[in-house]
């Protein structure tokens, strides 16, 4: 749903998934933290040299995105 496999792209269709979750924790003070997943599927982008670098990478597209949204960094934890 989210990411085109085996890369960290977003799909078109996250986005209006991505910008719910914006307004949900906007006017919250929290933490927020995002964990990156994967499948089976091997990374396609030469960036990502295994699953676990691929997650971070999710992760880590999913957080600018949200900082691009008003996020404040210092909210954001992320990890693989």
């Amino acid at each position: 749903l989210v990411f085109t496999p085996g890369t960290a792209v977003l799909n078109p269709d996250a986005y209006s998934v991505i910008d719910t979750i914006v307004r949900m924790v906007a006017h919250i003070d929290n933490q927020v933290r995002i964990i990156g997943h994967t499948d089976t599927t091997p990374p396609s982008d030469p960036r990502y040299h295994n699953n676990w670098e691929l997650s971070s990478g999710r992760a880590i597209v999913i957080a600018d995105y949200l900082i691009s949204k008003g996020i404040a960094p210092d909210r954001l934890m992320v990890s693989g």
